[in-house]
Protein backbone atom coordinates (compact mmCIF):
# COMPACT_ATOMS: atom_id res chain seq x y z
CA UNK A 1 0.00 0.00 0.00
CA UNK A 2 2.80 2.27 0.93
CA UNK A 3 4.42 1.54 -2.53
CA UNK A 4 1.84 2.47 -4.22
CA UNK A 5 1.30 5.81 -2.37
CA UNK A 6 4.65 6.32 -3.44
CA UNK A 7 4.61 5.26 -6.71
CA UNK A 8 0.96 7.63 -7.13
CA UNK A 9 3.19 10.05 -5.64
CA UNK A 10 6.82 9.93 -7.72
CA UNK A 11 4.06 10.00 -10.98
CA UNK A 12 2.49 12.77 -10.18
CA UNK A 13 5.70 14.96 -9.42
CA UNK A 14 7.36 13.88 -12.61
CA UNK A 15 4.00 15.32 -14.42
CA UNK A 16 3.89 18.40 -12.39
CA UNK A 17 7.98 18.85 -13.30
CA UNK A 18 7.36 18.04 -17.30
CA UNK A 19 4.39 20.45 -17.25
CA UNK A 20 7.03 22.92 -15.62
CA UNK A 21 9.19 22.30 -18.22
CA UNK A 22 6.45 22.58 -20.98
CA UNK A 23 5.83 25.76 -19.43
CA UNK A 24 9.50 27.20 -19.02
CA UNK A 25 9.79 26.40 -22.91
CA UNK A 26 6.73 28.36 -24.12
CA UNK A 27 7.45 31.14 -21.76
CA UNK A 28 11.06 30.76 -23.46
CA UNK A 29 9.58 30.59 -26.83
CA UNK A 30 7.58 33.94 -26.28
CA UNK A 31 10.05 35.82 -24.47
CA UNK A 32 12.53 35.11 -27.66
CA UNK A 33 9.54 35.83 -29.90
CA UNK A 34 9.29 39.48 -27.47
CA UNK A 35 12.86 40.47 -28.06
CA UNK A 36 12.55 39.75 -31.88
CA UNK A 37 9.80 41.98 -32.03
CA UNK A 38 10.99 44.75 -29.58
CA UNK A 39 14.92 44.95 -31.67
CA UNK A 40 12.62 44.67 -35.01
CA UNK A 41 10.74 48.10 -33.73
CA UNK A 42 14.30 49.50 -32.30
CA UNK A 43 15.95 49.12 -35.63
CA UNK A 44 12.77 50.83 -37.50
CA UNK A 45 13.15 53.65 -35.25
CA UNK A 46 16.61 53.75 -35.90
CA UNK A 47 15.83 53.80 -39.91
CA UNK A 48 13.58 56.28 -39.35
CA UNK A 49 15.70 58.80 -36.84
CA UNK A 50 18.60 57.76 -39.76
CA UNK A 51 16.20 59.62 -42.48
CA UNK A 52 14.88 61.79 -40.85
CA UNK A 53 18.88 63.02 -40.22
CA UNK A 54 19.64 62.88 -43.36
CA UNK A 55 16.89 65.25 -44.40
CA UNK A 56 17.63 67.50 -42.05
CA UNK A 57 21.46 66.99 -42.98
CA UNK A 58 20.29 68.07 -46.74
CA UNK A 59 17.78 71.02 -45.84
CA UNK A 60 20.65 72.81 -44.06
CA UNK A 61 22.96 71.91 -46.49
CA UNK A 62 21.03 73.11 -49.05
CA UNK A 63 20.55 76.58 -46.78
CA UNK A 64 24.13 76.45 -46.16
CA UNK A 65 25.12 76.38 -49.80
CA UNK A 66 21.94 79.11 -51.03
CA UNK A 67 23.31 81.42 -48.34
CA UNK A 68 27.00 81.66 -49.63
CA UNK A 69 25.88 81.55 -53.46
CA UNK A 70 23.45 84.38 -51.95
CA UNK A 71 25.64 86.56 -50.56
CA UNK A 72 28.67 85.86 -53.10
CA UNK A 73 26.18 87.11 -56.03
CA UNK A 74 24.99 89.94 -53.73
CA UNK A 75 28.85 91.06 -53.22
CA UNK A 76 29.24 90.66 -56.71
CA UNK A 77 26.60 92.47 -57.63
CA UNK A 78 26.86 95.82 -55.12
CA UNK A 79 30.28 95.80 -56.43
CA UNK A 80 29.77 95.90 -60.04
CA UNK A 81 26.83 97.86 -60.08
CA UNK A 82 28.78 101.08 -58.81
CA UNK A 83 30.89 100.44 -62.14
CA UNK A 84 28.05 100.14 -64.45
CA UNK A 85 26.65 103.41 -62.86
CA UNK A 86 29.32 105.38 -63.27
CA UNK A 87 29.92 104.07 -66.84
CA UNK A 88 26.63 104.86 -67.80
CA UNK A 89 26.75 108.42 -67.23
CA UNK A 90 29.75 108.84 -68.11
CA UNK A 91 28.60 107.84 -71.73
CA UNK A 92 24.97 110.24 -71.39
CA UNK A 93 27.26 113.02 -70.10
CA UNK A 94 29.85 112.94 -73.40
CA UNK A 95 26.72 112.26 -75.60
CA UNK A 96 25.23 115.36 -74.23
CA UNK A 97 28.55 117.27 -74.80
CA UNK A 98 28.91 116.05 -78.33
CA UNK A 99 25.01 117.31 -78.92
CA UNK A 100 25.11 120.73 -77.48
CA UNK A 101 28.22 121.05 -79.35
CA UNK A 102 27.86 120.08 -82.92
CA UNK A 103 24.21 120.30 -83.44
CA UNK A 104 24.34 123.98 -83.29
CA UNK A 105 27.36 124.87 -85.15
CA UNK A 106 25.22 122.62 -87.68
CA UNK A 107 22.50 124.85 -87.34
CA UNK A 108 23.97 128.16 -87.49
CA UNK A 109 25.93 126.96 -90.51
CA UNK A 110 23.34 125.65 -92.74
CA UNK A 111 21.00 129.04 -91.45
CA UNK A 112 24.02 130.90 -92.75
CA UNK A 113 23.65 129.30 -96.11
CA UNK A 114 19.59 129.00 -96.47
CA UNK A 115 20.12 132.85 -95.98
CA UNK A 116 22.14 133.49 -98.68
CA UNK A 117 20.51 131.21 -101.19
CA UNK A 118 17.22 130.30 -99.68
CA UNK A 119 14.00 133.24 -100.05
CA UNK A 120 12.30 133.70 -96.76
CA UNK A 121 8.50 132.87 -96.44
CA UNK A 122 6.03 135.93 -96.56
CA UNK A 123 3.17 133.86 -95.57
CA UNK A 124 4.90 133.00 -92.20
CA UNK A 125 5.04 136.73 -91.19
CA UNK A 126 8.95 136.32 -92.54
CA UNK A 127 9.81 133.53 -90.40
CA UNK A 128 12.88 131.53 -91.92
CA UNK A 129 11.52 128.13 -93.23
CA UNK A 130 14.94 126.76 -91.77
CA UNK A 131 13.18 125.59 -88.39
CA UNK A 132 11.41 122.79 -89.55
CA UNK A 133 14.86 121.59 -91.77
CA UNK A 134 16.68 121.98 -88.55
CA UNK A 135 14.49 119.99 -86.27
CA UNK A 136 14.98 117.48 -88.92
CA UNK A 137 18.83 117.24 -88.72
CA UNK A 138 18.40 117.63 -84.88
CA UNK A 139 16.77 114.44 -85.00
CA UNK A 140 19.26 112.63 -87.48
CA UNK A 141 21.46 113.37 -85.11
CA UNK A 142 19.98 112.36 -82.06
CA UNK A 143 18.79 109.34 -83.54
CA UNK A 144 22.47 107.71 -84.43
CA UNK A 145 23.48 108.66 -80.65
CA UNK A 146 20.55 107.00 -79.09
CA UNK A 147 21.33 103.51 -80.54
CA UNK A 148 24.90 104.07 -79.86
CA UNK A 149 23.48 104.32 -75.66
CA UNK A 150 21.92 101.53 -76.65
CA UNK A 151 24.99 99.51 -77.81
CA UNK A 152 27.31 100.63 -75.36
CA UNK A 153 24.68 99.28 -72.38
CA UNK A 154 24.47 96.09 -74.03
CA UNK A 155 28.27 95.64 -74.08
CA UNK A 156 28.54 96.93 -70.47
CA UNK A 157 26.09 94.05 -69.75
CA UNK A 158 27.88 91.85 -71.87
CA UNK A 159 30.96 92.99 -70.26
CA UNK A 160 29.56 92.14 -66.96
CA UNK A 161 28.36 88.98 -67.29
CA UNK A 162 31.63 87.78 -68.56
CA UNK A 163 33.05 89.21 -65.43
CA UNK A 164 30.91 87.22 -63.27
CA UNK A 165 31.31 83.90 -65.42
CA UNK A 166 35.17 84.27 -64.48
CA UNK A 167 34.62 84.92 -61.51
CA UNK A 168 32.42 81.94 -60.56
CA UNK A 169 34.54 80.24 -62.44
CA UNK A 170 37.36 80.69 -60.61
CA UNK A 171 36.15 80.21 -57.79
CA UNK A 172 35.00 76.68 -58.41
CA UNK A 173 38.86 76.33 -59.61
CA UNK A 174 40.15 77.60 -56.50
CA UNK A 175 37.60 74.90 -54.33
CA UNK A 176 38.96 72.19 -56.51
CA UNK A 177 42.46 73.07 -55.61
CA UNK A 178 41.39 72.65 -51.84
CA UNK A 179 40.37 68.73 -52.92
CA UNK A 180 42.17 65.59 -51.81
CA UNK A 181 42.80 63.32 -54.44
CA UNK A 182 40.22 60.87 -53.33
CA UNK A 183 37.24 63.93 -53.02
CA UNK A 184 38.44 64.68 -56.92
CA UNK A 185 38.06 61.31 -57.81
CA UNK A 186 34.68 60.33 -56.68
CA UNK A 187 33.54 64.21 -58.02
CA UNK A 188 35.39 62.87 -61.74
CA UNK A 189 32.97 59.39 -61.39
CA UNK A 190 29.80 60.84 -60.27
CA UNK A 191 31.16 63.69 -63.58
CA UNK A 192 31.59 60.63 -65.75
CA UNK A 193 28.32 59.01 -64.91
CA UNK A 194 26.10 62.01 -65.13
CA UNK A 195 28.14 62.76 -68.66
CA UNK A 196 26.47 59.20 -69.89
CA UNK A 197 22.87 59.81 -68.22
CA UNK A 198 23.06 57.06 -65.80
CA UNK A 199 20.65 57.93 -62.06
CA UNK A 200 23.81 58.40 -59.42
CA UNK A 201 22.97 57.04 -55.83
CA UNK A 202 25.12 56.16 -52.84
CA UNK A 203 24.83 52.51 -54.04
CA UNK A 204 26.61 52.99 -57.62
CA UNK A 205 28.86 55.37 -56.50
CA UNK A 206 30.19 53.00 -53.95
CA UNK A 207 30.70 50.38 -56.38
CA UNK A 208 32.48 52.52 -58.98
CA UNK A 209 34.94 53.98 -56.17
CA UNK A 210 35.09 50.53 -54.52
CA UNK A 211 34.31 52.28 -51.27
CA UNK A 212 31.43 51.83 -48.88
CA UNK A 213 28.26 53.55 -48.87
CA UNK A 214 29.11 55.04 -45.52
CA UNK A 215 32.16 56.54 -47.19
CA UNK A 216 30.70 58.12 -50.14
CA UNK A 217 27.81 59.59 -48.03
CA UNK A 218 30.73 61.18 -45.99
CA UNK A 219 32.91 62.60 -49.34
CA UNK A 220 29.66 64.03 -50.76
CA UNK A 221 29.13 66.15 -47.72
CA UNK A 222 32.89 67.17 -47.90
CA UNK A 223 31.79 68.10 -51.04
CA UNK A 224 29.47 69.99 -50.53
CA UNK A 225 31.01 72.16 -47.53
CA UNK A 226 34.09 72.76 -49.82
CA UNK A 227 31.60 74.81 -52.65
CA UNK A 228 31.33 72.05 -54.71
CA UNK A 229 28.19 72.13 -56.89
CA UNK A 230 26.86 68.66 -55.79
CA UNK A 231 23.13 68.48 -55.22
CA UNK A 232 21.27 65.65 -53.47
CA UNK A 233 17.51 64.84 -54.72
CA UNK A 234 15.79 62.75 -52.99
CA UNK A 235 13.45 60.37 -54.95
CA UNK A 236 10.10 59.10 -53.63
CA UNK A 237 11.23 60.23 -50.14
CA UNK A 238 13.76 57.29 -50.28
CA UNK A 239 16.04 56.98 -52.05
CA UNK A 240 18.86 60.13 -52.96
CA UNK A 241 19.77 61.16 -55.98
CA UNK A 242 23.26 62.76 -56.35
CA UNK A 243 23.88 65.18 -59.29
CA UNK A 244 26.14 68.24 -60.48
CA UNK A 245 24.55 71.11 -60.82
CA UNK A 246 23.54 72.36 -64.29
CA UNK A 247 25.93 74.65 -65.81
CA UNK A 248 28.99 73.54 -64.12
CA UNK A 249 29.84 71.85 -66.97
CA UNK A 250 29.90 74.67 -69.31
CA UNK A 251 32.08 76.46 -66.97
CA UNK A 252 34.37 73.39 -66.05
CA UNK A 253 35.34 70.61 -68.35
CA UNK A 254 36.30 66.91 -67.94
CA UNK A 255 39.73 67.82 -68.85
CA UNK A 256 40.16 70.22 -66.43
CA UNK A 257 38.97 67.85 -63.68
CA UNK A 258 41.63 64.87 -65.03
CA UNK A 259 44.39 67.90 -64.77
CA UNK A 260 43.48 68.46 -61.64
CA UNK A 261 43.51 64.57 -60.82
CA UNK A 262 46.93 64.23 -62.73
CA UNK A 263 48.53 67.27 -60.66
CA UNK A 264 47.21 65.48 -57.26
CA UNK A 265 48.50 62.03 -58.10
CA UNK A 266 51.80 63.39 -59.02
CA UNK A 267 51.79 65.32 -55.05
CA UNK A 268 50.85 62.41 -53.75
CA UNK A 269 53.50 60.34 -55.74
CA UNK A 270 56.28 63.37 -54.63
CA UNK A 271 55.21 63.00 -51.16
CA UNK A 272 55.43 59.38 -50.75
CA UNK A 273 58.94 59.17 -52.71
CA UNK A 274 60.16 61.97 -50.24
CA UNK A 275 58.64 59.69 -46.74
CA UNK A 276 60.52 56.74 -48.18
CA UNK A 277 64.08 58.54 -48.29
Amino acid sequence: MKEEAIKYSFEKVKKDISFLNDRIVNLEEKFIELVDSVCNIIENQRERDSLIKENLNFIFDKQSFLEKEFLEFKNLFLNNIGDISRKLDNIDKKIGEKNTSTVPNRISRETKEFSQNKPISIGNKGVPAIRQQSDNNQTTVQQPKIEKIQSNKENIQEDDISKITDRIKEKYEQSFKKLTQQELNIFYILYDLQTKDIPVDYKLLAEESKLTQSSIRDYVSRLIDKGIPVEKKRLNNQKILLKIKKGFKELITIDSILKQLNEKSKEQYNLEKTNNL
